[in-house]
Formats: structure tokens, C-alpha cells, sequence
């Protein structure tokens, strides 16, 4: 089965799995922009995108991302250095922009797609340590995926999905998507979606089942359990969701990213050995000990920030925008404990 034919069966699992419902048209509800992206011409597309990039670094945008450099690395870097990695973390997300749009190219099928599988084989590489991937497929098991904003992730998701289906399993990608885009677009690559408030039960069951779960490990989602974890020195709401999902459901967590080398144009995939969780602790010790050693924003242990920092342009924008602060007050959960608090005292 040629590799169209195989995204093409999995969309129709993809778009009808846990989440349920018919499949319906990938382009369905694409917005105006994604739509005129799709039919420029790649080079207009980024040279446009570029402009932006390049209005956004006097922005508000722009001061946001030297705010978050002069805190992480306001000591190691000079103002023209930090101003520097702003602007390339502004100009990279153009390319991401551009990149995602010839991906979305993947919904129109026929042609299209076939012409985009090609492109994404020229744009990124898999290196050897892809075997860790496929020991743990070959292994019948689930595995949590777990990266972070780095590279490109969309285009990681596109380039190792092939391999998982082809082991007869259709991933899972858990993540924000308000407007249901990422879904669409994953689905066209054969991944299914589902929301970040899936009960941990279904992704428990659909890793016991054996398929994989992929997680962006680097956000701060503060309607789940989490952690303040050091992220350049910076006390970081972290997270624990990924390694309380390895230890509830006996698997192991596999680090992996796309990113591009330096003075390279071509993406290189990689891998990490998979972190497991320790017997030896309690629960609550061993998911922040996984936490800690998995965690992109802890430069100390975490297996993927030294890659993000070694292979920039790493995402100033968002890390550690919205990560690495501490809130100015407790906790909502704390705070609405106290108002009942207040008004039954009342």
C-alpha cells in the first residue's frame, strides 16, 4: 500500500476514533487565509509571511520576545545578541506558516497530496535514531510521544506517522485546538485529534491498546496538575499530565523532535532514549522525577531545551511566555476554594 493510500485509510480512522462522529471533507471549515496560502506559490507565500515577520519584531510581539530572553538568557547574551535570535524566532515562524500551508495541501488529495508527500520527503530527514521509535512499535506497546515547540512539529507528526500506521495503528495527537484547523490538518497526515480536556481514562485505554499518544510537553495548562519546575533558572508551571499517563498506564515516555541543524535548510528528526517511570518512588515522587528528567524547559535534565538552545531558532515568542511565570496569585482552583470559603463565612 503506497503511503497516500495508507494516510488516506487512516484519515478515515483518524476522523472517527475515540473522538466519534462520520468523517467529513478535510476542507470543511478551512479558513480564507488557508485557502489563498494554499493556492500562492510557496516563495510568494514566504516572502509575504516574511514581511509580517519582519512588522512584528517592533510589535508588541516583538518586545514580549526580548522580554523573555532578557529573562532567560539576559546574562549569557548582549542586547544586539538577543535582539538577533527575536527577530530569527520571528522569521522562523514565518517558515512555520508557510510549511503549514503546503502541508494543509495534503486535505485536497489526489495530485496535491502526492506532490506534498514528495515535498515533505525533500524537507525532512529521519536519522538513525528512529530505530528507538520502531523497538517500541515492534513491542506491540503504546509509547507517549513526547516533544515540544521546536523545529517544526507539525512536520515531525507528518514524517514518522507513516511508520506507525504502517504497524496497523493510528496515532493520537493531544493538544489546543479551539477552531478545530489542527484537527483537520492532522487528520490528513492519519493522525487523530483529540482535546486537552480528554479524560485521562480514554488516553490511558488507547495506550494500553497499544497506539501511540503524542503530547507537546512545553505548555502550561493550568486547568491540569502541575508543577514549578526550573526552566533556565526561571520557576516554570510545568505540566505533570504526560508522566502521570506513563505511570497510570505502564508505558514509557519517548522524547523526539525536528529541528534544523545549523546552516542547514533540510529538518533532521531524532529521537531520545525512552524515559520510564521508577518503581522505587511514590507516585507523587516518581511522576515530578519523570517530569523533571523529560521536561523541555529544565535545562538541567530535560532532554529536549538543550537540543532547542543548540539547533536555534527556538520559539522566543512562546518560551517562556507563556510558561516560565510564576502566577501573580494562588492558584484559579485556590482562589474559587477561598471564595466559597468567604461566602459560607459570610
Amino acid at each position: 500500500m503506497t503511503a497516500a493510500n495508507t494516510r488516506e485509510a487512516a484519515h478515515r480512522g483518524a476522523e472517527s476514533g475515540i473522538s466519534g462522529g462520520p468523517a467529513t471533507p478535510l476542507t470543511c471549515g478551512d479558513p480564507l487565509l488557508e485557502r489563498v496560502a494554499r493556492r500562492l506559490p510557496p516563495a510568494l507565500t514566504s516572502a509575504l509571511l516574511r514581511g509580517v515577520a519582519a512588522a512584528a519584531s517592533v510589535s508588541s510581539l516583538g518586545e514580549r520576545a526580548s522580554a523573555n530572553l532578557d529573562l532567560t538568557l539576559g546574562g549569557e547574551l548582549d542586547e544586539g545578541e538577543r535582539r538577533s535570535v527575536m527577530k530569527g524566532s520571528l522569521r522562523h515562524a514565518a517558515r512555520l506558516a508557510t510549511e503549514w500551508a503546503q502541508l494543509s495541501r495534503l486535505k485536497l488529495g489526489g495530485r496535491p497530496a502526492a506532490r506534498t508527500e514528495q515535498w515533505l520527503e525533500e524537507q525532512v530527514a529521519l536519522d538513525e535514531s528512529v530505530r528507538l521509535l520502531d523497538e517500541e512499535l515492534e513491542q506491540g506497546r503504546g509509547v507517549i510521544l513526547a516533544t515540544g515547540h521546536i523545529g517544526n512539529w507539525e512536520l515531525l507528526g507528518a514524517s514518522v506517522t507513516p511508520r506507525i500506521l504502517a504497524s496497523g495503528r493510528v496515532p493520537i495527537a493531544v493538544g489546543l485546538d479551539r477552531s478545530g484547523w489542527l484537527r483537520r490538518l492532522r487528520a490528513a497526515y492519519g493522525v487523530e485529534s483529540l482535546p486537552q480536556n480528554t479524560h485521562p481514562r480514554a488516553l490511558r485505554d488507547a495506550l494500553r491498546e497499544g497506539r501511540p499518544v503524542a503530547l507537546l510537553a512545553d505548555m502550561e495548562v493550568r486547568r491540569l496538575a502541575g508543577a514549578f519546575l526550573p526552566f533556565l533558572g526561571v520557576p516554570a508551571l510545568t505540566m505533570t499530565a504526560p508522566a502521570a499517563l506513563a505511570r497510570s498506564s505502564g508505558c514509557a515516555i519517548l522524547p523526539m523532535r525536528c529541528y534544523l541543524p545549523r546552516g542547514a535548510s533540510r529538518y533532521r528528526v531524532t529521537f531520545d532514549a525512552p524515559l520510564s517511570i521508577d518503581e522505587g518512588l511514590s507516585k507523587k515522587e516518581a511522576t515530578l522525577d519523570l517530569t523533571r528528567r523529560m521536561d523541555p524547559r529544565d535545562s538541567g535534565a530535560g532532554v529536549l531545551v538543550s537540543a532547542a538552545l543548540a539547533h536555534p531558532p527556538w520559539d522566543a515568542r512562546r518560551d517562556p511566555a507563556r510558561c516560565a511565570r510564576r502566577p501573580s496569585g494562588p492558584p484559579r482552583r485556590e482562589r474559587r476554594r477561598q471564595l466559597r470559603a468567604r461566602v459560607r463565612a459570610s
